[in-house]
């Protein structure tokens, strides 16, 4: 989902005008963003946590110039999901494996369906 594709279905549901919603937006961005370059955390109860994590410095192998070069730490925002969202997820969608390794993710059939029923 786009940002101009979630203004719309915030504006449809609510019944506010997208440049209302936009505004919105645009202020949570702004404000997650400041809390996060202070160094603080912000927890939305029942949604998530956005938080500043450091990645520490590293040492790594330069494949071009054959050396080990040094990163340097940074810090990252990071987002963990409150339990109740991480529920709706794992309530809605399966992963599967495929034959080469690799994993998909598709929708839960619905429970007393014919497909679940194999």
């Amino acid at each position: 989902m786009t940002q101009a594709e979630l203004i719309e279905q915030i504006a449809k549901r609510s019944g506010l005008r997208r440049k209302s919603v936009q505004a919105f937006l645009t202020a949570f961005y702004d404000i997650v963003g400041e809390e996060l370059a202070r160094g603080e955390a912000v927890r939305l109860r029942s949604f998530g946590t956005f938080l500043p994590v450091v990645w520490p410095h590293q040492r790594r192998w330069h494949v071009g110039r054959k050396e080990l070069i040094a990163t340097s730490a940074r810090v990252i925002p990071r987002f963990r999901p409150g339990r109740p969202l991480r529920e709706l997820i794992a309530q809605k969608l399966v992963a599967m494996q495929l034959p080469n390794g690799r994993f998909i993710i598709k929708p839960r059939e619905p429970e007393g369906s014919v497909a679940s029923k194999r």
